[in-house]
């Protein structure tokens, strides 16, 4: 059985790299944040964001769970819905802190900020 002469296109790796800092940076996670979740150096994962390296599957995969994303997304194999995004940094932040609190706690939380939010629109 011969292979087909002709291959299949090939996804860039600046593409994906782009890609890649696109979800990160929609998602608030700074570069340095995700480098170590990842146990590499920031160099290394800004090198894989410019695509001077390509990425490897398995490192792929603890990206895609890091970020909670498709690996489609990064690959570019399909559209991605655009979330609405937070402009305020300090506020993505405080949501990565609340997302990482116990159950508990981010219910309280939850509850306190709902209950501030009726009052205000009860003015």
């Amino acid at each position: 059985m011969r292979l087909r002469d002709d291959p299949a296109p090939t996804i860039r790796d600046t593409q994906i790299g782009a890609r890649l800092r696109e979800a990160r940076i929609e998602r608030g996670v700074q570069q340095k944040v995700l480098a170590a979740q990842l146990g590499m150096d920031q160099s290394v994962l800004s090198r894989y964001e410019r695509g001077e390296l390509r990425l490897p599957s398995p490192l792929l995969a603890r990206i895609v769970r890091a970020l909670g994303v498709s690996s489609d997304a990064i690959l570019g194999l399909k559209e991605t819905k655009r979330t609405a995004v937070v402009q305020d940094k300090r506020f993505l932040k405080r949501l990565h802190a609340i997302d990482s609190l116990p159950e508990r706690q981010r219910d309280a939380l939850l509850t306190t900020i709902d209950g501030l939010l009726r009052s205000d629109r009860a003015s």
